[in-house]
Order: structure tokens, then sequence, then C-alpha cells
């Protein structure tokens, strides 16, 4: 490990107020629709990375100088929450 590696802090008693009664099978009772959409936001992240660098290249082409600050700000908003 090197001197500059952040410390990793490990929590225990992690309290998310999830009182337990959520179905195995949560969507309708169909497992197929269940697992499809728990893996689906798996990819999330990933699309919302793509998205957001075509966007940023997109943004600095574009020929109107408004909407080219205004994507750049949510972007900008974007990437900080990610």
């Amino acid at each position: 490990m090197t001197a500059n590696a952040p410390t990793i802090t490990q929590r225990n008693d992690l309290d998310f107020g999830m009182d337990g009664d959520t179905p195995r099978y949560w969507f309708g009772g169909d497992a197929f629709k269940t697992r499809l959409f728990d893996a689906m936001s798996t990819l999330f992240p990933e699309g919302e990375k793509f998205l957001f660098s075509a966007c940023a290249i997109t943004v600095t082409r574009s020929p109107i100088p408004c909407c080219c600050r205004k994507s750049r700000i949510s972007c900008g908003r974007k990437a900080r929450m990610a």
C-alpha cells in the first residue's frame, strides 16, 4: 500500500430502512421479469457514463451558445452525482 492510498472504513450495523417484507420475485411474482430488471439496473451506471461522454462531445460542437452552456452545466451536475 502506498502512502497516498485512501483508507477504507468498514461500516457495521447498516440500516437501510427496509422492513424485510419485499417478496423474492418483486415484479408481480414473475421470476423472469424480476431478474431482468435486476440485471438491467446494473447497466445504468455504464449507460449514463456513455450518455454524458457523448453529450460532452456534442456540446462542444453546438452552434447555439445558449444550448451549449446549459448542456455543460447539466453534464457537470450529473458527473458530480456519479
